[in-house]
């Protein structure tokens, strides 16, 4: 708890001193709120995130979700990003295929992987196979 409280009042003064439009600065408050165990604050930073439209954000919540076990919601994120236009990364991909594979769901893992590769030109690497 307090982990989460001293993460909170680090994004009051990132709200108050404008920071939060900054690369980096809301995928780390993602990551942050989901490692303290709080999804939930971790979703309301993504929404009123403004570089809401940049990989690192959208890598953030679809890891989020995947680490705490929420794989059909993961997939979601992940198509809505699609959705926006927002091209995935590779480690976009590794929360992705990490989220099939630990929910027993070979044959979607393969469709992605195959979009991975086929449709965005990433490489697979070691990471890519859980």
């Amino acid at each position: 708890m307090l982990s989460w409280a001293l993460g909170a009042s680090i994004h009051a003064s990132v709200i108050k001193t404008g920071f939060l439009d900054s690369d980096g600065v809301a995928s780390s408050l993602i990551t942050m709120y989901s490692k303290c165990g709080s999804l939930g604050d971790a979703l309301r930073a993504f929404e009123v995130a403004e570089d809401r439209f940049c990989v690192m954000s959208w890598t953030a919540i679809i890891t989020a979700l995947q680490q705490n076990g929420h794989g059909v919601q993961t997939v979601d994120m992940f198509e809505k990003m699609l959705e926006h236009g927002i091209p995935p990364d590779h480690i976009t991909f590794v929360s992705v295929l990490s989220s099939f594979s630990h929910s027993g769901f070979v044959e979607q893992g393969c469709k992605y992987f195959n979009l991975m590769t086929q449709v965005h030109k990433i490489t697979p690497s070691t990471e890519h196979y859980p």
